[in-house]
């Protein structure tokens, strides 16, 4: 791959009725998903030049995934917006910034309308993106002050990802299980990298160990990124309803796990990988 999320073409035009991705009871198949990724990238090259800031401020996963492989496909660089920042926040960062486009949830479909209004769609060459490109930003919490910005190339994720399937062998045939929302960098890269490995990825609005429990439990072969703390509370939900018996995986990061919490799993997750990761954002 020369960049993120190129694969996604290869993988709607293989096996287009496959699902991709599902959220809250929606489903997108293989094509659908990339259909709308495609949509979205080309209007964007016709107005955002190559390496452009765009920020991406939007609470539905499945939308802000689109965006996001679609910014990334443009050649320019999708900075993810936390959209419960106060407004004052959001106003600095947007100052420091200087986004060349918004994309959030109240003026999404216009935006799109316009852009794809402008009418240049489909001419001129398609302009590729470079694995030494930036395309992505992300922000840490703020929780010790204002939050700080980081940028990763196509690459370093490309080369994450090269590990990854060495390591852990996600692919089609799995469903990879996201229980919170694309603002954590842990969501999105594990979305994205299922998305990108074929796998059938299934992301929550909001995290709620219920639902992600019952998750577990039905899936024939899951993968489950989470952190240390989400892990617990689906846990404490798994003990009451009962093992989640084909969980194959379990790749935690964001904060360190526990000893006691990691020998606690073996009783609710009892064919389950347990692994820590670290992507070190800050750095």
């Amino acid at each position: 791959m020369a960049f993120v999320g190129e694969t996604l073409e290869t993988l709607a035009k293989s096996d287009p009725q496959v699902p991709a991705i599902s959220c809250a009871g929606r489903l997108w198949t293989r094509a659908q998903f990339f259909s709308e990724v495609l949509v979205l990238a080309e209007a964007l090259q016709a107005r955002v030049p190559k390496g452009a800031r765009v920020a991406l401020c939007l609470d539905d996963p499945v939308l802000l995934l689109i965006a996001f492989f679609a910014v990334a496909r443009s050649g320019a660089i999708a900075m993810i917006y936390d959209p419960e920042w106060p407004q004052e926040r959001r106003a600095w960062i947007d100052q420091s910034v200087q986004p060349a486009l918004t994309l959030e949830k109240d003026s999404f479909d216009d935006v799109l309308t316009a852009l794809m209004d402008e009418g240049l769609l489909s001419q001129g060459p398609r302009r590729q993106p470079d694995a030494q490109d930036p395309f992505y930003v992300g922000f840490t919490s703020g929780s010790t002050g204002v939050p700080k910005g980081y940028c990763r190339s196509h690459q370093s994720w490309l080369e994450s990802f090269n590990v990854s399937a060495c390591e852990f062998a996600i692919a089609a045939g799995d469903q990879v299980i996201i229980p919170g929302n694309m603002v954590h960098s842990l969501h999105l890269y594990g979305a994205v990298q299922g998305l990108c490995s074929g796998a059938h990825v299934d992301v929550a609005e909001r995290f709620n160990p219920r639902l992600v429990a019952a998750n577990l439990r039905q899936s024939v072969s899951a993968v489950f990124y989470a952190t240390p703390t989400q892990i617990h509370y689906v846990a404490q939900e798994l003990r009451r309803s009962g093992p989640a018996l084909n969980l194959r995986l379990v790749l935690a990061s964001g904060a360190k796990w526990r000893d006691a919490d990691r020998i606690a799993m073996a009783a609710v997750f009892p064919a389950a990988r347990l692994v820590e990761f670290y992507g070190a954002s800050e750095m």
